[in-house]
């Protein structure tokens, strides 16, 4: 509701696995990530490292990630 009054877009992955495949598939998309630490599948801790190795292996700019 916030996001939504403040006029920024935004997706939901409902587990760590399709956070990771949304910003594998559009990174650009992406200004920041609000990580949910308690997903089911794969948890948020596990999703951001998947993320920052692809950052680091690919010299890719760093997505801020904040956790909730």
């Amino acid at each position: 509701i916030m996001l939504d009054g403040l006029g920024y877009s935004y997706d939901i992955a409902y587990n760590g696995k399709q956070a990771v495949e949304k910003v594998q598939q559009n990174r650009s998309r992406y200004m920041a990530i609000l990580m949910d630490i308690q997903m089911p599948d794969m948890d948020g801790l596990e999703a951001t490292y998947f993320i920052r190795q692809e950052e680091v292996s690919k010299n890719l700019p760093r997505i801020p990630i904040v956790a909730v």
